[in-house]
């Protein structure tokens, strides 16, 4: 007799062998569902982006058509691999089919088609038919495009062609589908091209053009097919934009003067526009409203011709990161702004945005349902009643801002006052006190070194003060409570900024009296990760005890005798530990599965059948959460579980030893959160999409999904259906 688990989802039956049983009187026992079940399970599409998941490199205008070309995987409340379009009547988002193979990095507009390129490939897009045609495979980068007649020339960083030597420029005949080459090409990557009349002006970081000196900018004649220097250049450095502004060539870029000038202008000599602009030019862009500059920098910049000088225009743009504009597109006073960008004032706009030119404000690419996406990773998630707050790398929640912590009530964002200065690893909430740790030095604009308190009803931030001194000496990463007693591990070496009583990782706060108490000696590392079982805490991180014994990235301290003791088994960096019952659930880099089940009792290791692997390192675990009814969420970076494709996030059934997906595949990047409550799953990290059955919807860094419990049972069959 074979003894069969029947694992019970949503009236789905898997049957599971578990090896040879023998029995004297054979048994069946009908599969039962016990719990009731869920009536709707697919992802929320509340936490859409309010615009586009990741980078736009590309912008195109034709009509009520805006194209977006960049490597994002969503737009708007829309799956769109790499490329889109905006209705600018109906304020949708769409996708382009299938999208494109790769990140878009050019885009060309030419009556009905749509001609894009990105790494390996270019293709062209017919808006009528709504068909994609492959060109060529292009071996290198399309970074520039430009039409003339019924050639289209090519500039990038190339290699070869359809099978011919190509030197990072190329000519395609649309009508004999034929390529040829440009001459010798350019020595160096072309990041723009633009036509007036019979000359293709190419830009970009060469040195050399058809074999001649061109210093980063350079002529070919389409008539004569040469190449030919427009004077020594506008100055020694890299060209990344080109306009026309009437009769004269501008180009923009990164340039080797010490003034801060980097836009010239071509009238037969290359002239200086303006000083102090101090940052790279990325996009051109000269229409009926004047010339308008971007690129390195947070503002719009028009050419004043009458003062010689630039001025911005609109108001500045802001993001997690540093913020990029790409490309700048022209329509009907309208200009259409790709970036990295996530605001533009203060409105959110996710990496793309329109800026009216007759009255300077700026509107989001975006309309419909969702838009509750954030703009960075989510780290950390805690959830109160209908209150789910989250800490990560964002500075902006759905339409709000929001400085790396947010609240989210189950309809809408808010802030926490004005937030804190710089990223959210750890949360852990006691009572009407939700404790923050991270790698700021500020909250609520005062000092608070890595460690805060934010007062839930109160609405007010504090730092941690002890003995006259604040915070910790460097990052938090790790926050656990019981009781009075609050278990902080991080990055510090010493409690009280600057000069506190030294600690090595790991120290504990009584909450009541506010006094830190030191553990020495502490841990040789970092601490990422810790949890409380009784009188016993675990804590994991990347480190091993002082005496040099190494416990593999895992400890026990034990506080009723305050000592460590190691727990060999996991044998690298510890990420993410939960507690389900008696069991420690234990996840990191360590191999093979990049899971572990300790047994708290006896501490000895159960098995999870499988694991988690692939993806980045092989895999990663990052977090974990267990279900009130025992089943274990599981994420971080892989690409199986139980041997089962799935991304980055799947459920594990402890009493079947069986995983599963979460919805139908898991989701697009990592998960760095999990919070499951009774009813739901919300989970955080850096992905876009969250997949299903109809397909994916996008999650921009924060995903929820209704839970369902699972019954397992076992079911005898004959021994004939081995």
């Amino acid at each position: 007799m074979r003894q069969i688990f029947s694992l019970v989802v949503s009236g789905l039956i898997v049957l599971l062998s578990a090896g040879n049983v023998a029995f004297a009187t054979p048994q069946a026992v009908a599969p039962q569902l016990v719990a009731p079940q869920a009536t709707n399970l697919d992802w929320a599409t509340t936490f859409s982006p309010r615009g586009l998941s990741a980078d736009v490199n590309a912008v195109a205008v034709s009509g009520n058509s805006v194209y977006v070309g960049g490597g994002f995987i969503a737009a708007g409340n829309v799956e769109a691999q790499y490329i889109a379009r905006y209705d600018l009547n109906t304020q949708t988002w769409s996708p382009l089919g299938e999208g494109a193979p790769e990140a878009v990095t050019a885009l060309l507009v030419d009556g009905n088609d749509l001609y894009v390129g990105g790494e390996g490939y270019l293709s062209r897009w017919n808006t009528i038919s709504n068909t994609w045609t492959s060109l060529s495979y292009v071996n290198g980068f399309v970074n520039a495009l430009a039409k003339s007649g019924n050639d289209l020339y090519v500039g990038g960083v190339i290699d070869w062609i359809a099978g011919q030597t190509m030197t990072n420029t190329a000519r395609l005949n649309l009508t004999t589908g034929a390529w040829s080459t440009l001459g010798s090409g350019v020595n160096g990557a072309v990041h723009a091209l633009t036509i007036s009349g019979t000359v293709l002006y190419a830009g970009g970081g060469f040195t050399q053009a058809g074999g001649s000196a061109a210093s980063s900018v350079a002529q070919w004649n389409i008539g004569t097919n040469t190449w030919s220097a427009l004077g020594s250049g506008p100055d020694t450095g890299t060209t990344y934009a080109l306009a026309m502004n009437g009769a004269e060539l501008i180009a923009g870029g990164s340039y080797n003067n010490g003034n801060g000038t980097s836009v010239f202008r071509w009238d037969g000599s290359w002239h200086a526009m303006g000083t102090g602009t101090y940052f790279t030019i990325h996009a051109l862009n000269a229409n009926s409203q004047g010339l308008y500059a971007a690129g390195f920098d947070t503002k719009i910049l028009r050419w004043n011709s009458g003062g010689g000088n630039w001025v911005q225009v609109g108001a500045e743009l802001a993001g997690p990161q540093y913020p990029t504009i790409q490309s700048l597109a022209y329509a009907n006073d309208h200009l259409y702004v790709g970036g990295t960008f996530t605001a533009a004032g203060s409105t959110t706009t996710m990496r793309a945005a329109d800026l009216n030119l007759t009255n300077a404000t700026w509107s989001a690419l975006f309309g419909g349902l969702g838009g509750n996406g954030l703009d960075g990773d989510v780290n950390t998630i805690v959830i109160s009643g209908t209150d789910t707050y989250v800490g990560g790398e964002f500075t902006r929640a759905g339409p709000i801002a929001a400085n790396y912590i947010a609240r989210w009530n189950g309809s809408s964002w808010s802030a926490l006052g004005a937030g804190v200065d710089f990223h959210v690893l750890a949360l852990a909430l006691q009572g009407n006190t939700l404790y923050v740790g991270g790698r700021f030095t500020s909250a609520g604009g005062n000092t608070a070194h890595y460690i805060a308190q934010w007062d839930t009803g109160g609405q007010t931030w504090s730092p941690i003060n002890s003995g006259g001194k604040e915070g910790v000496t460097a990052s938090v990463s790790a926050l656990a409570i019981t009781g009075t007693r609050m278990y902080v591990g991080g990055y510090f070496d010493r409690v009280g900024w600057p000069d506190g009583p030294a600690t090595d990782y790991f120290a504990v706060l009584n909450t009541n009296a506010i006094t830190w108490t030191t553990v020495n000696p502490g841990l040789k590392n970092y601490v990422d990760a810790i949890a409380v079982h009784g009188t016993d805490v675990y804590v994991g991180g990347g480190f091993y005890p002082n005496g040099g014994s190494n416990f593999d990235g895992l400890v026990r301290w034990d506080t009723l005798h305050n000592q460590w003791s190691g727990i060999s088994g996991a044998s690298a960096n510890v990420y993410a530990l939960a507690l389900s019952g008696d069991d420690l659930y234990v996840g990191g880099t360590f191999a093979p599965n990049r899971i572990r089940r300790l047994n708290t009792l006896d501490n000895t290791w159960r098995p999870m059948t499988g694991g988690v692997y692939g993806g980045g390192y092989g895999g990663i675990v990052y977090a974990i959460g267990p279900h009130a009814d025992g089943d274990i969420y599981v994420g971080g970076d892989f690409t199986y579980a139980g041997g089962r494709e799935i991304y980055n996030l799947a459920r594990y059934n402890p009493a079947c030893d069986f995983w599963l997906p979460v919805g139908t595949q898991g989701v697009s990047d990592r998960v760095l959160a999990l919070a499951p409550t009774s009813d739901q799953l919300m989970a955080g990290g850096r992905f876009s999409l969250a997949s299903e059955g109809s397909g994916s919807v996008p999650s921009a860094r924060l995903a929820n999904l209704p839970h369902q419990s699972i019954t397992c049972q076992r079911v005898y069959l004959p021994s004939i259906l081995k």
